[in-house]
């Protein structure tokens, strides 16, 4: 979440009437948190609402996202009851409606927004995650990758290796970043010449803490389905490892917790077994999705962006990943396997 699209009270107006035309917007924000688009918050007399504008997206993607999460919503009972964003229909009918067209974006694509209801529960600090909570995101995960087996979309991981690999080109043309790029580029060489075919599936690809509600320690949301596509579904467990096993302390470090991701490979175990070919690819996994982050970060507030407009976010530091790289790297299979549980 960020804001890139700016929009003024007149217009936030205008577009809630496309949704709702009796019950008035009180009042709208723009969140400055993520990278990728624009979100507002608006709180109206029928409830608050999340305004997504899908900054550079193709419609194919938009649809994409609408069909998944239809396939979540109706897979509910399969999830345990965790409620997952179902977009609210305009007063039309419609998933989508248009904000407008922008000839200069990469995909040619029209600007698309949708509306989404607040999710039940409240945010969860990273500072009080336990491995009770990483054990839930386990189990939720493996039934989430069991509710899409049968999903229709074909559309790979969006920031999978081929795409972390054009990114690694596009930071190694900044002159300052030249030593950062060629450090990922070498785990990354590493990393595909040891990565083997692994059991595919559709995956989340960005579940981290901000991305979930709670109530009284209950998982009861999980949302930012956008990055979904078909990968490892043992690289989405690694994507939590990271997400939620990473402690820091109060000295800006960090270090693995292993309490919690025993917790987190004990939950998805639960549910779903790794494969043995899961078990000997996991450690190169995590380390992937060390790189991807790393680099996403890193091409999202390092690299110069050419616009006219500046975007209000929040600043992500790509050195929290790649440390996160380093303690990969400093770790052998076995003692990563150890911590983890999976000895």
């Amino acid at each position: 979440m960020a804001v890139y699209t700016h929009l003024d009270d007149n217009a936030l107006v205008a577009l809630w009437s496309v949704y709702d035309d009796e019950a008035p917007l009180v009042r709208a924000e723009g969140i400055p948190h993520g990278s990728i688009n624009t979100t507002y918050r608006l709180t109206t007399e029928a409830g608050v609402f999340y305004l997504r504008i899908n900054e550079n997206k193709s419609t194919d993607d938009v649809m994409y996202e609408r069909d998944l999460l239809d396939v979540l919503a109706r897979a509910r009972p399969r999830l345990d009851g965790v409620v997952t964003p179902v977009i609210r229909k305009t007063r039309v009918g419609g998933s989508f409606f248009l904000v407008e067209r922008r000839p200069a974006v990469a995909t040619g694509a029209p600007v698309w927004a949708a509306m989404f209801p607040e999710l039940p529960g409240r945010d969860l600090g990273v500072f009080e995650v336990t491995p009770a909570h990483t054990a839930q995101i386990g189990r939720f995960l493996a039934r989430a990758h069991g509710a899409l087996r049968g999903f229709r979309g074909r559309r790979p991981n969006p920031f999978g290796l081929p795409t972390v690999r054009r990114w690694l080109v596009d930071i190694a043309r900044v002159p300052a970043l030249h030593d950062v790029a060629a450090r990922l580029s070498d785990a990354l060489d590493r990393v595909e010449d040891r990565r083997r075919l692994l059991p595919h599936g559709v995956v989340h690809g960005d579940l981290f803490v901000d991305n979930t509600k709670w109530h009284h320690g209950d998982l009861r949301a999980v949302f930012d389905w956008e990055m979904a596509g078909r990968d490892h579904l043992a690289l989405d467990v690694a994507v939590c490892l990271h997400a939620w096993c990473w402690s820091r302390d109060a000295n800006g470090g960090g270090a693995f917790d292993s309490a919690r991701a025993r917790g987190l490979v004990a939950g998805y175990q639960a549910v779903r077994p790794f494969r043995p070919s899961e078990r000997r690819g996991f450690f190169v996994e995590a380390q992937l999705a060390a790189i991807r982050f790393t680099a996403s970060r890193v091409r999202d507030f390092e690299v110069p962006r050419p616009t006219s407009q500046p975007a209000e976010r929040t600043y992500l530091d790509y050195r929290d990943f790649l440390a996160r790289l380093d303690a990969l790297s400093s770790m052998t299979e076995k003692g990563f396997h150890s911590m983890v549980g999976l000895t």
